[in-house]
């Protein structure tokens, strides 16, 4: 979790890629063959800069950001009912 405030323009924090780089490297994990589970665009944002694949769930504050994502991202996000049907998909 980035600690700063908004307006502080830190590299850590959404949209921008944030932790995800340095993370990645310390668990050895491959970005590019990821996936995040996410609940708000600002953090589907952040995972597309980072290079990971995103999926949005409708659970948390899902339901309201769906309709930012619809307008946003039309056909590039996949959109699912909740984090069991995310982990389905990924492992389909």
């Amino acid at each position: 979790m980035c600690p700063h405030d908004p307006g502080d323009s830190c590299p850590c924090r959404k949209p921008k890629p944030g932790m995800l780089p340095k993370d990645a490297a310390e668990l050895d994990l491959d970005l590019l063959r990821s996936y995040m589970i996410d609940d708000a665009i600002s953090d589907v944002e952040g995972r597309r800069n980072a290079g990971v694949a995103s999926i949005m769930a409708r659970t948390g504050r899902g339901n309201e950001q769906v309709r930012l994502a619809c307008r946003d991202l039309r056909g590039q996000l996949l959109i699912v009912a909740d984090l069991s049907a995310a982990v389905r998909h990924i492992l389909m």
